[in-house]
């Protein structure tokens, strides 16, 4: 959905994050700068083209539906915001530290990650921590040099398979299958600081359909959640 009908789960993080430093009352220099960020995110940015777009009153609105969620405060709020709204509260509130470092990381991330990064990518669901970080996990598990670097590692050691189900494309496909697999990265992408170098050791080889199931729902399945999986539905390994 575009954000034009619908608030990004990024930016009610980051909108939540205002209302728990500041509350309802967030001064006009607070709610400009978050203004200025949300339209700045490299998501639509043609929607930035109409003034009103996640301006400072767009901004004040929603920490009024914010008002409406909070059973500690006794004013009515603004009702009628969207679903997403309490699904963040829930994720967050009782959270503070959480809230408090994955807007961070958000805030962080924005200038690091190309717009054509951010597009959604059918059958992926985005990380609690929203689509921008989303992007950056799976832009590192793309970076070219480093997963050629990973295969090499594993030809070595004759472990060109999958670590989620053993799945062998080689011997699958013969040599149509030789050298393919697909990366994972490991970190949580609450730990995925900007300019973080990734190691080899961050990321695990698995098939496409182990990936797929890895990134399927959120939050997404460790490699031992994967495993647990793999072996109670009876899969070969």
């Amino acid at each position: 959905m575009s954000r034009k009908r619908a608030w990004l789960k990024d930016e009610l993080i980051l909108c939540l994050d205002l209302y728990r430093a500041e509350g309802k009352k967030a001064s006009s220099k607070d709610m400009a700068e978050l203004s200025g960020l949300l339209r700045s995110l490299p998501i639509e940015l043609e929607l930035s083209d109409d003034p009103k777009f996640r301006s400072e009153r767009a901004v004040s609105q929603k920490l009024h539906n914010f008002v409406h969620i909070d059973p500690d405060d006794s004013t009515e709020g603004f009702p009628h915001g969207g679903k997403m709204d309490q699904v963040v509260w829930d994720e967050f509130w009782g959270h503070p530290q959480l809230l408090i470092d994955t807007a961070k990381l958000i805030r962080a991330n924005v200038e690091s990650i190309k717009p054509q990064q951010v597009d959604p990518e059918p059958e992926i669901e985005d990380a609690l921590e929203g689509r921008l970080l989303t992007r950056v996990h799976r832009s590192r598990e793309r970076s070219g040099k480093l997963v050629k670097r990973k295969k090499a590692q594993a030809k070595k050691t004759d472990a060109m398979h999958c670590e989620g189900c053993g799945f062998d494309f080689e011997q699958a496909y013969g040599k149509r299958g030789d050298g393919f697999i697909e990366c994972h990265h490991l970190l949580p992408v609450s730990q995925l600081a900007p300019g973080q170098p990734t190691t080899l050791a961050d990321l695990a080889l698995v098939c496409s359909n182990c990936h797929r199931m890895i990134h399927r729902n959120a939050p997404w399945l460790s490699m031992d959640q994967l495993r647990a999986i793999v072996v109670a539905v009876g899969h070969p390994q």
